[in-house]
């Protein structure tokens, strides 16, 4: 057997397994959404492992959010997440909304400070409709009228006029309110009175006019 002196070694090879530097975006499908629809954002991320949960938090001027400010979501197999933010219609008028996602706090051992582009929410425009039960009633009887909404929140107030006929002509008050229901459909009976006083015919016309928000559309 052959011995040398000087000693002996062996080597391996060591594999760099670090990830880099991370990074996030936050990128929004839309720039511009009309309240009462979602919000999608996507995050996008490099150097992050996958299945790590990432924080975030939304922050916008109004009361459209229908749930939290604050929610999480996990990365899947190439880095990435989305998030929905459902909206909802506000109750009065508060001109357009922005609404931001963005990532601040610890993720995957880093510190994070990212935010999204601002998303505008914009009110959509309401429409109106009216519609009478007959084109004519007879003194002692009622006609009703029916008004049909889009875009128009439940229990939004909208003011009405009954013109062509005097007080003296119906019970109800010739301007007052409907209340607009979870159907976006108001009711009103208009009762005429039976004066037994020869005045001939009568137009009695029913108006409504919306308050508030984009110009409405009359249809």
């Amino acid at each position: 057997m052959l011995f040398r002196s000087g000693g002996v070694s062996a080597s391996t090879t060591i594999i760099d397994t670090s990830r880099g530097v991370p990074s996030y975006q936050i990128t929004p499908d839309n720039y511009s959404v009309v309240e009462g629809n979602s919000v999608t954002f996507t995050i996008r991320t490099t150097n992050v492992l996958a299945g790590t949960t990432v924080p975030y938090s939304i922050s916008t001027n109004g009361s459209v959010i229908t749930g939290g400010l604050t929610g999480s979501v996990v990365l899947d197999s190439s880095g990435s997440a989305r998030i929905s933010i459902p909206t909802q219609i506000p109750s009065s008028w508060l001109g357009n909304q922005n609404l931001s996602v963005s990532i601040n706090g610890t993720v995957d051992g880093s510190y994070v400070n990212t935010s999204s582009p601002t998303v505008t929410l914009t009110q959509p425009t309401p429409t109106y409709r009216l519609s009478a039960a007959s084109g004519s009633v007879n003194e002692g009887q009622a006609i009703d009228f029916t008004l049909t909404t889009t875009n128009v929140k439940s229990g939004t107030s909208v003011p009405y006029t009954i013109t062509g006929v005097s007080a003296a002509d119906t019970s109800i008050s010739l301007n007052a309110n409907l209340v607009v229901d979870a159907s976006g459909l108001a009711r009103i009976s208009v009762p005429i009175v039976a004066d037994n006083l020869a005045e001939g015919t009568e137009n009695l016309t029913f108006s409504v006019t919306g308050s508030g928000g984009p110009s409405p559309v009359y249809q």
